[in-house]
């Protein structure tokens, strides 16, 4: 019994043994998107149009923006809500992709193009920056104010 036992557990440790996924880094150089606008919470309180994050494509070429993260982070650095692009959201050159704080397609309005709801923890913070990198290079940092 041990030896069939240790058979098995062989068997998983090799069989479960994988090479790690690889990151998405999408090639978008500093500069490649910029955040062109941004929408917090309204008075009154608009949930069809929701809160969201324009980005503009100056890169030159077609982007797939899947692996692309965005920190909300406060301008003073007390916290901070990182977003990953998990999806392919192909945005062309020279054209504007909105991130929205919705949770899926069956309630994202049609001026969304992705929504980021499964990750954003926390409540939209007011006076912010807000950074968009590839593998840990910032591409753009935008701020704003309450």
């Amino acid at each position: 019994m041990r030896v069939g036992s240790l058979a098995i557990l062989s068997f998983c440790a090799i069989g479960c043994t994988r090479d790690p996924e690889e990151a998405l880094c999408p090639d978008v150089a500093v500069g490649g998107l910029i955040v062109t606008e941004v929408r917090g919470p309204q008075t009154p309180v608009d949930a069809v149009n929701g809160e969201w994050i324009e980005l503009f494509n100056a890169s030159g070429k077609s982007v797939d923006l899947e692996g692309i993260r965005v920190r909300f982070r406060r301008k003073d650095g007390s916290s901070e809500i990182p977003i990953l692009v998990r999806d392919t959201v192909n945005v062309a050159a020279g054209e504007y992709v909105v991130l929205g704080l919705f949770l899926n397609d069956e309630n994202r309005p049609a001026h969304v193009n992705y929504g980021f709801a499964g990750d954003f923890t926390g409540a939209w913070l007011g006076a912010a920056a807000i950074d968009v990198e590839t593998c840990g290079t910032r591409i753009d940092r935008a701020t704003y104010d309450a």
